[in-house]
């Protein structure tokens, strides 16, 4: 039989950008440290260090070793005066190296959009291994009472999952 899954474990990463965010207004909205996405902090309200609006920067994330990844979740931040809202979908995308992202995986509803920090969950658990995960895509809602657009600003990032244990030998042969 299968042996069971192992628990999911909140799984430590680098992270570069594939286009580097440029930032606004006096040091909003960029990441010179390349800290923001994996400190630790989800934060409720906009400052000049606690996040990214995504501008198809794509966040890539490297695992330092091929996982087993049940889950990525990604925290935003909301404040319709600003025009900053809740995603309406996200894309990740992984795989064993940067060239080769061929798993992916999509959420496209439960967006909390209030005022102030959100957090959601992007199921991978049908993914096989991957090293590198690149938040491939991040469509911004649209202000419902307004119908303008604005844009989304990410804040967190974290990879659950496990480092599956080497295969086993196969069976010696009969003599």
């Amino acid at each position: 039989p299968p042996s069971p899954t192992p628990p999911s474990s909140q799984l430590p990463f680098t992270y570069t950008y594939t286009t580097t965010p440029t930032g606004c207004c006096s040091g909003y909205y960029d990441d010179p440290t390349l800290t923001i996405m994996n400190d630790g902090e989800k934060p409720s309200r906009i400052s000049r260090t606690n996040c990214v609006e995504f501008g198809n920067y794509q966040p890539a994330l490297d695992l330092g070793g091929e996982k087993m990844v049940s889950a990525v979740n990604v925290s935003y931040i909301v404040q319709a005066s600003w025009r900053k809202y809740a995603p309406d979908e996200i894309t990740i995308m992984g795989g064993p190296t940067p060239a080769d992202l061929q798993e992916q995986a999509t959420i496209a509803a439960g967006f909390p959009s209030s005022d102030g920090g959100h957090t959601v969950q992007i199921s991978t658990s049908r993914w096989s291994q991957v090293r590198y995960i690149v938040l491939e895509h991040v469509r911004p809602s649209v202000d419902a009472s307004s119908r303008r657009s604005g844009t989304t600003l990410l804040a967190e990032i974290e990879v659950y999952g496990w480092t599956s244990p080497p295969a086993s030998p196969p069976p010696a042969s009969p003599p």
